[in-house]
């Protein structure tokens, strides 16, 4: 018998209903999607600010998490801030900021992955 002990405060859910999306952007240049599943566009809003929405929505903006991966450098800065602005049950909007300056900047890659119940 498997035991899920967990902190959680709400109930977990069904696995079944437990579904993924990805999205992989080549930010630098010509912004465009080169890899994804279940995502129907990438919007790119401004330098370093960008918009995945989903193919299939999720129960809502509290039900699925977003994990971000990048690799860019920003003037000789390689490292670099993701923040997630908004989240909506159909969407994603992501910043991108260099560490030196907290300035917009495009990645030169990144990646998002969104994890929930549909």
């Amino acid at each position: 018998m498997l035991r899920l002990f967990t902190h959680f405060t709400q109930p977990i859910p069904d696995p079944a209903l437990v579904s993924y999306s990805w999205a992989q952007i080549k930010g630098e240049g010509a912004t465009a999607l080169f890899g994804s599943e279940n995502v129907t566009s990438l919007t790119d809003n401004a330098a370093g600010d960008y918009t995945v929405t989903w193919a299939a929505p999720y129960a809502g903006a509290s039900s699925y998490a977003v994990l971000i991966g990048s690799s860019a450098t920003f003037s000789g800065a390689d490292t670099h801030f993701q923040a997630i602005q908004t989240m909506t049950a159909s969407s994603v909007r992501t910043s991108f900021l260099n560490r030196s300056g907290g300035v917009a900047n495009d990645p030169d890659f990144a990646t998002l992955i969104a994890v929930g119940e549909r």
